[in-house]
């Protein structure tokens, strides 16, 4: 009797370590997990970013690894990814996407697909659309509670016109101000019809339009207002450069024979966009009032209306990230499927120094200079 109980302690106990020995095991795959990605995370910035004098990585990757190894939750190192690239303040685009954000990607190249802006084959669409990314967000999306549903709503409210305005119109005796405060893609065919519509009301001959609070969206937004504004066609040609493999791949996906020099470490693209006029206005005068908030294409707006001459900016230095035509890269992390986004390439410079550079209102500056 005592050797039968003995020999049951002796398995339980046993037991009791294998499950032990699992447990651990199973925790230290995770933690290797966190530390994979982190691991790709850090070589595929320092290699792929192209605002690399500003990063600094370097001296702060002992330490973000070290972090990563002591995540116990998908849910805290997703934390700690966004916490590394928030000091960078989105410039270049670098952001760890959030529930909300990945949900806005998905919903946007569905309608670029419907539009047949896209095709099945491009890698963001194949990202955003791939069974473990989407897994991945339906667990995060319990920090914000956003669903995939809600901003579905959302955005299709914003193409029936059902959401706040996005446009505002205000004349100042001959002078017609539009206010536009995003440029987000959903919005483009309900806003166009809008300012159609009102332009055919205006028989001025000056138009501003107001994006100080406009951090970007869809450049195809802004390219139908000046090809509805203006009768002339456009023309706008600019090099930009990036880096890294990646980055080199994305580019020869996305424009075809753009490349004009290409080393070891980096590449320069030639940007060429056309914009044939819709002849439906023409307005003589034209000005954009920019801000500090001007991000993306909104940036890109100002730094076409510059190079092509097709307005004068008025206002502050915007904050850039744009001037490439070129979506910027979404990149799956390959264990844990959290997605981060990242300019390809860049522009000379960080933002667009306006035609008149305005530090207080430039909206009031404005009015009194067409006085």
């Amino acid at each position: 009797m005592k050797i039968y109980k003995k020999k049951s302690v002796l398995a339980i106990l046993t037991i009791l370590i294998i499950l032990c020995f699992l447990l651990y095991l199973r925790i230290h795959e995770e933690n290797n997990k966190y530390l994979k990605d982190m691991k790709y995370f850090i070589n595929t910035v320092e290699e792929n970013y192209p605002y690399q004098e500003y990063l600094n990585f370097d001296e702060k990757k002992d330490f973000y690894l070290e972090a990563a190894q002591s995540c116990e939750s998908l849910e805290e190192f997703y934390k700690l990814l966004k916490s590394i690239v928030k000091p960078y303040n989105g410039l270049g685009h670098l952001f760890i996407l959030n529930a909300e954000e990945y949900y806005l990607h998905q919903v946007t190249y569905d309608m670029a697909l419907e539009d047949r802006l896209i095709s099945l084959e491009n890698d963001n669409y194949k990202i955003l659309n791939d069974n473990e990314v989407k897994a991945t967000y339906d667990q995060l999306s319990s920090l914000t509670g956003t669903t995939l549903d809600k901003v579905k709503q959302s955005m299709y409210e914003n193409q029936n016109g059902e959401n706040k305005e996005n446009v505002h119109f205000q004349k100042y005796d001959d002078v017609l101000v539009i206010k536009i405060d995003s440029f987000d893609y959903s919005l483009i065919e309900n806003d166009l019809k809008i300012i159609k519509e009102y332009l055919a009301t205006y028989d001025g001959d000056c138009i501003a339009f107001d994006i100080r609070e406009n951090s970007g969206g869809a450049d195809s937004y802004w390219i139908n207002l000046v090809a509805m504004t203006s009768d002339q066609d456009y023309e706008y040609n600019k090099k930009v450069t990036g880096r890294g493999e990646i980055s080199l791949s994305y580019v020869k996906e996305e424009i075809e024979d753009a490349i004009l020099h290409q080393s070891k470490d980096d590449f320069e693209i030639q940007v060429e966009k056309k914009i044939e006029s819709q002849n439906i206005y023409n307005f003589p005068k034209r000005y954009i009032l920019t801000s500090s908030k001007n991000f993306s294409s909104a940036d890109t707006f100002v730094k076409f209306a510059k190079e092509s001459n097709y307005a004068v900016s008025v206002g502050e230095h915007t904050k850039g990230s744009g001037g490439d035509f070129l979506n910027p890269m979404l990149l799956e992390l390959p264990n844990t499927h959290i997605v981060f986004r990242m300019d390809a390439c860049k522009s000379d410079e960080i933002g667009s120094k306006p035609d008149i550079a305005v530090t207080g209102d430039a909206l009031q500056f404005f009015l009194n200079m067409e006085k």
